[in-house]
Parts: structure tokens; sequence; C-alpha cells
């Protein structure tokens, strides 16, 4: 990780306090999220000891999703399970379901992330799309049922 670091000392109006501040920039990615920091302080007053202070990262950004599917052929009669998976920070609360072109099948049903459909006829065939959004993005991800 590249850091910037800056340091600003003061003295107090007695001449014999001190304050030191230092200001770290760092640039973070999603993939820094919950990454800990920590900030060490030594001064001879403290007798060889140090002051340390600890940060975890809240880094923010927008979500991705993507369809777990199905291994193997599907055929009328059997039943259909898919599960979003998604990540976000904050995590998207609502996760919506979809059809292309039409509306969900009498019998899909939505339990979070997860869309199943039983029975599955020709009638089922398409496009489904999984979507969820948080204050900094939106994302999609599509599956195409074909039913044998």
């Amino acid at each position: 990780m590249n850091c910037d670091t800056k340091g600003v000392v003061s003295q107090q109006d007695n001449g014999k306090t001190f304050s030191v501040s230092s200001t770290i920039r760092i640039p973070v990615e999603r993939k820094d999220n919950g990454a800990a920091l920590s900030c060490e302080a030594l001064h001879p007053a403290l007798n060889t000891q140090k002051r340390i202070r600890h940060y975890r990262l809240d880094v923010y950004f927008a979500p991705t999703v993507r369809i777990v599917p199905p291994t193997g052929i599907l055929r009328e009669g059997d039943s259909l399970s898919l599960t979003c998976s998604i990540t976000g920070n904050p995590l998207p609360r609502t996760i919506q379901w979809s059809k292309i072109n039409d509306t969900l099948p009498e019998r899909a049903e939505t339990s979070g992330p997860t869309l199943q459909i039983s029975r599955l006829s020709q009638s089922h065939n398409g496009t489904y799309l999984c979507q969820a959004q948080n204050n900094y993005g939106r994302a999609v991800d599509h599956y195409t049922l074909l039913v044998y």
C-alpha cells in the first residue's frame, strides 16, 4: 500500500508542552475493507512503553452480483434453485429477482438471495435476473434457463 504521511508539531505558550499530529493518506480499494491499521507513539515520559491506537478500515463500495447456477441438465418436473451471491459495503438490503420480458412464474418463490421454482416445465424457459443496489451503485447478473 502506498501512502503519504504529514506531521505537524505545535508548541504551547509555556514553551514546555508540545503536541504532535500526523496524518496518513491511503488510497483504498474494496479489498482493503476490514484491514487493520495502528498508530504508535513513543516518548521518554512513557518509560519505554508504547501508546497504540488500533483502527479497522471501513471502505464503502458498489455491490457485485453473481448467480450461482445449478449443476447438470434440468428436465421437466425438476426443481430449480438459484442463489445470488452478493458483495458490497454496505451490503444491499434488498435483492430483486425478475424474468426478462415476463413476470416470475407462479411457482417461483424468493427468499432473500435464493430463487426456487418447483416442477419445472418448458414454460419456465427464459432469462432470470438478480439485481442489488446500495448507495454506491447497482449490479445485475442473469441466468438463462433451458428446460428439456
